[in-house]
């Protein structure tokens, strides 16, 4: 959608991943706003929903953690009971 301002409401990194930019909120208000690539590291809140959301899957199927185009590595906080 070049040259045109869309929101989109969104859950799914892969549909939130793709916006130039991306606004958290949090109870109603707005709590980070940047690029999926730098929010993961200025926002603890956006880093745990992609760790609850890829994390946690990878690390049970045994595959080593590498988000999408970020440049740095994020690891689960806690492990799924099997």
């Amino acid at each position: 959608m070049q040259g045109k301002t869309t929101f989109i409401i969104a859950h799914k990194f892969s549909t939130i991943a793709q916006a130039d930019k991306i606004l958290l909120l949090e109870n109603g208000r707005l709590a980070a706003s940047g690029a999926h690539e730098e929010l993961p590291r200025t926002n603890p809140g956006y880093r745990e929903l992609y760790e609850l959301r890829f994390g946690r899957q990878l690390e049970c199927q045994g595959l080593s953690l590498r988000p999408l185009s970020f440049e740095l590595w994020i690891r689960p906080t806690q492990k799924l009971k099997t």
